[in-house]
This record gives structure tokens, C-alpha cells and sequence, in this order.
């Protein structure tokens, strides 16, 4: 095969690929959050599913519970209730100092899933890290993290 026809054939697979992948499918696949971007910044949408995780995640930093219901789905709100939001949500230590978001797959499952790695500190420094898997879902063309777990 010569040159010409494989760069040809590599320019037509990758046309392929990029066509069947849905905008959604290609999202951000590692993020990093700090303490002080997030309480300068704002809420994210729920547009996209990596808007659901942030918006989530920046609710972790900033105690805002009214965010994290809106983060949610109705039924994981309902399913977790008030143990959901326990009343050592509001104390002011530890709290996460930084979060690393990483996507595991797409829109191909219906479901989005990603790791969120927490580093969490006091007034003394770091005192250790937390890991969540958060599933994200579609409803109604706004997305939804609408499962919460600690292990896979």
C-alpha cells in the first residue's frame, strides 16, 4: 500500500470516528478543581454531563446544599434522603482542599461514569483522600448524577 492510500484511509477512518461520536461522547476526561478557583467561580448547568459532576463536585467545596440537590437526580435525592446530607456537611473542618474529575466512559452506555478523587485538609494540611465513582444520567436534556459510591 503507498503512501497515498493509507493517508487516505487514515483520513477517512478518522472522519468516520469524529461522525459517530455525539459531541457528549467527547468530554473533558481529566479535570482538576482547587479550593480557591472554585469559590471564585460560578455553578456550572447541568448541559453536559461533566457540568453535572462539576456542579456536584464544587457543591463538595463549597457546602452548598441547595447546588448538590440541583447536582442530582430526584430519585438518588429521594433514595439517600436525609442521610444524604448529614449534619457534618455544614462543620467547617475537614473540608476538600482539591478534586481531580476522570471520565471512565461515554454516551455509549446511556450512562456516564467518573472517578472523583478528593484530597481533603484542616487547619494543619492535608489529612488524607476520598474517592468517589458518580454515575451521570440524561433527563429531559440536562444530565443528572444520579448514582454515588465509594466503591466500583
Amino acid at each position: 500500500m503507498n503512501l497515498r492510500k493509507l493517508g487516505l484511509l487514515l483520513l477517512v477512518t478518522c472522519l468516520f470516528f469524529s461522525l459517530s461520536c455525539s459531541k457528549k461522547d467527547i468530554a473533558e476526561t481529566r479535570l482538576l478543581l482547587t479550593r480557591d478557583e472554585v469559590t471564585e467561580g460560578e455553578f456550572p448547568s447541568n448541559l453536559t454531563p461533566i457540568d453535572a459532576v462539576k456542579r456536584y463536585v464544587i457543591a463538595q467545596f463549597t457546602r452548598n446544599t441547595e447546588e448538590l440537590r440541583l447536582a442530582i437526580s430526584k430519585d438518588l435525592s429521594e433514595k439517600m434522603g436525609v442521610e444524604f446530607y448529614p449534619p457534618s456537611f455544614g462543620i467547617s473542618s475537614p473540608w476538600v482542599e482539591q478534586a481531580e474529575i476522570l471520565q471512565q466512559n461515554g454516551a455509549s452506555t446511556n450512562k456516564w461514569r467518573y472517578v472523583v478523587k478528593y484530597r481533603m485538609a484542616n487547619s494543619q494540611g492535608l489529612v488524607g483522600t476520598k474517592t468517589e465513582y458518580v454515575e451521570v444520567i440524561e433527563i429531559n436534556k440536562k444530565y443528572y448524577v444520579d448514582n454515588i459510591t465509594t466503591k466500583i
